[in-house]
């Protein structure tokens, strides 16, 4: 069955509708580049590993999520984190363990890691006007880490500044 969203894509771009087959010959394209994406996250050279992560944001799929998760979870070298958090941001319906890691990066050591990490954070949330109860939660969260006081300066201000921003 044709993808309706990527039919409707190509319908409103004026390109005409694709057919199946040009669908099919997309998404093989789009796995393609997650995968590459996905080795140059695993290459020794942290340059690499950044280009993955930035690959990774133009294929926003649960696969590239998961890739860029690990990375900002566990990559040694901040500058990696720092672009998986921002890659993050490009998700239009990330999972929930998206918003999870965001919230956790706002204590990485990493100044760029935890600035990254709140501009994708705000962005998805930013994009939740139509999920109050998912946006309540993580407003929840927020204020809860704000009260435990473990958050850096730059963070804590951020945050606030946000829950300022929100409040009616």
């Amino acid at each position: 069955m044709p993808d309706l969203h990527q039919l409707a894509s190509s319908a409103e771009s004026g390109g005409g509708a694709s057919t199946p087959e040009q669908i099919a010959e997309e998404e093989s394209v789009d796995l393609e580049q997650v995968e590459t994406a996905r080795q140059w996250l695993g290459d020794h050279d942290p340059a690499q590993r950044i280009a993955g992560a930035q690959q990774l944001a133009a294929y926003p799929t649960p696969e590239a999520g998961r890739y860029l998760l690990e990375a900002l979870r566990q990559d040694r070298v901040g500058e990696v984190r720092a672009a998986a958090a921002e890659s993050l941001g490009y998700f239009d319906q990330p999972a929930l363990p998206v918003y999870d890691a965001l919230i956790a990066a706002l204590n990485d050591p990493d100044e760029a890691v935890r600035f990254n990490a709140f501009s994708a954070l705000q962005t998805l949330m930013d994009k939740l006007v139509d999920q109050p109860r998912l946006l309540a939660r993580l407003q929840a969260k927020l204020k809860q880490i704000l009260k435990s006081k473990k958050l850096p300066a730059d963070s804590r201000v951020a945050v606030e500044g946000y829950l300022q921003d929100q409040s009616p």
